[in-house]
C-alpha cells in the first residue's frame, strides 16, 4: 500500500542509542517475553514507544500500552508527545482509550486492574506489541501490586492476542526492588547481565547504563547532591534501591528461633531478638516443616494459613513489629520480601 495512503505518522526523536537504550536487537530474537529491567531514565519507556510507532509506520500494526492502576493511565496520554506531534485519546470507558492518528486507531491504553472489562467489544485483532510500563514497584511505597497480578497479565495477553503467535510483550521496570512478583512467579535466579529461558520463550535483561549516558548524568546537580547516598547507587550506578523503611542488621548469639514463614521458593526464619526486636533471615529454598507457615506455594495463596497466622498471637506480634519498625531483617532482600508478606496480609 502506499505510504501516503497506509497514515504515515512522522517522527521528530532522533534516539541516540550510543547514549540510550536500544530496543531494536530484541526484534531479532526468538523471544515473546520480555522482562527488562534498568535504572531511570535510560530510554526503556521511550525506546518501546518508538517501535510502537515503527510498527504501525510500516506495517500498520496496533500496539497496547497497559499501567497497573487507572490513575497511573491517565498520566501516559501524551506519551508520545516527544517522539511525534498529532497523537491524540479517545476515551473507551472501563479504564482504557485509544492513541489515534488523523482520525484512525494506531493503538490503546489500557489499566491492567480493570482487564477482565476488556474480554468483549474492543478489537485487538491488529495489536501486535503490548508495553506494561512501570511494573516494579518500590517496596513499601504508595503503590501496591496487585493481588495475583501475574494472572491478570496473563488473563489481559490472552485477551489481546488469542491464539496468535506473532506478537511481543515488554515488562518494563526500574531497578527499584531485588525481589519482584515477575521474577518469583518465573523462578528467575540471581543473575547479571542477561537470564533466558528458551522454552517458555522469556527473556530477562538487568540493563547497564551506557558510559555516555552515565557521563551526562553525573554532571547533573542531583548527582552531586546525591553521592555516597543509597540513592546515588540506585539511580547513577544501577544498584537495586534498598528500602528506606529496612533495618539491616546481624542475629544475635542469643536470638531464638520462633517460626518460618514460607512465600513460594523463600523461607524467612523468625527470631526474638533482644528485648523489643524480631529478627529476620532469608534463606532460597522452600523450607516445610512443623515450624513452617505456608502463606504461599507455587503462586497461589494458601488462605487456611493466612487467616490463621492473622488471628494468632505470634501473628499480631509480627505484624506489629513490622510496622512499628522493630523486625531487623538480614539483608535488604529479606526487608523487601517481608515487607511484601506484611503489606498483603493487613
Amino acid at each position: 500500500m502506499d505510504k501516503e495512503k497506509r497514515c504515515v505518522i512522522p517522527i521528530a526523536l532522533d534516539i541516540d542509542y550510543g547514549t540510550y537504550w536500544n530496543p531494536n536487537r530484541y526484534f531479532g530474537l526468538p523471544y515473546n517475553w520480555y522482562i527488562i529491567i534498568g535504572g531511570r531514565g535510560i530510554g526503556k519507556t521511550t525506546g518501546c514507544c518508538l517501535k510502537a510507532i515503527q510498527g504501525w509506520n510500516n506495517r500498520e500494526e496496533e500496539f497496547v500500552i497497559v499501567r497497573r492502576y487507572k490513575t497511573e493511565l491517565t498520566k501516559i496520554k501524551g506519551i508520545f508527545d516527544k517522539i511525534c506531534t498529532g497523537i491524540v485519546t479517545q476515551g473507551l470507558g472501563k479504564g482504557a482509550f485509544e492513541y489515534r492518528f488523523n482520525g484512525r486507531r494506531i493503538g490503546y491504553g489500557l489499566t491492567l486492574a480493570m482487564q477482565s472489562s476488556y474480554k468483549s467489544g474492543i478489537d485487538f485483532s491488529n495489536v501486535r506489541l503490548m508495553i506494561y510500563d512501570e511494573s516494579i514497584l518500590k517496596p513499601n511505597g504508595n503503590l501496591r501490586y496487585l493481588r495475583d497480578e501475574i494472572t491478570e497479565l496473563f488473563e489481559l495477553s490472552s485477551t489481546i492476542f488469542r491464539d496468535r503467535k506473532d506478537y511481543r510483550v515488554f515488562i518494563l521496570g526500574n531497578n527499584l526492588d531485588i525481589f519482584n512478583p515477575y521474577f518469583e512467579y518465573f523462578e528467575v535466579p540471581r543473575f547479571n547481565g542477561i537470564w533466558t529461558d528458551p522454552d517458555r520463550g522469556l527473556y530477562c535483561e538487568l540493563c547497564r547504563d551506557k558510559e555516555a549516558f552515565m557521563k551526562k548524568q553525573l554532571e547533573t546537580p542531583l548527582a552531586k547532591l546525591t553521592k555516597g547516598t543509597s540513592y546515588f547507587d540506585y539511580h547513577y550506578n544501577n544498584d537495586v534501591l534498598i528500602p528506606e523503611e529496612g533495618n539491616i542488621g546481624s542475629k544475635g548469639y542469643g536470638d531464638k528461633f520462633i517460626y518460618r514463614l514460607v512465600y513460594n521458593g523463600k523461607t524467612i526464619n523468625m527470631y526474638f531478638h533482644g528485648e523489643h526486636e524480631l529478627f529476620a533471615e532469608m534463606r532460597d529454598k522452600a523450607i516445610v516443616d512443623d515450624y513452617s507457615i505456608v502463606l504461599m506455594s507455587n503462586n497461589k495463596p494458601n488462605y487456611y494459613f493466612i487467616r490463621n497466622f492473622k488471628g494468632s498471637e505470634i501473628g499480631t506480634l509480627t505484624r506489629m513489629k513490622w510496622f512499628k519498625g522493630e523486625v531487623v531483617c538480614d539483608k535488604p532482600e529479606t526487608s523487601s520480601v517481608l515487607g511484601m508478606i506484611m503489606n498483603d496480609i493487613k
